[in-house]
């Protein structure tokens, strides 16, 4: 995971960081203090200081897990894509 990982977080310091989000939406950035960030930026990185919080590449949800209307679980399995 960490190689992945690192390679993720590294180009969310891109000048192009919202190609990671190519199909996601047809507007994928916030603005904060005039400054245009990508929702990776905005919401992601201020997020994986959590301690129940984990990042996994290469990985397909395929249940999650709910209490009332709060997600307090996630089942994934990884992908191998060579």
């Amino acid at each position: 995971m960490g190689g992945s990982r690192d390679a993720f977080l590294s180009r969310l310091y891109s000048p192009h960081a919202s190609s990671l989000q190519e199909e996601s939406s047809k507007f994928n950035s916030d603005f904060i203090n005039t400054n245009r960030y990508g929702t990776a930026q905005a919401y992601l990185l201020p997020a994986l200081n959590r301690h129940n919080l984990s990042l996994e590449t290469d990985a397909q949800v395929i249940r999650l897990e709910f209490d009332r209307d709060r997600v307090t679980g996630v089942t994934y399995i990884q992908i191998c894509y060579y």
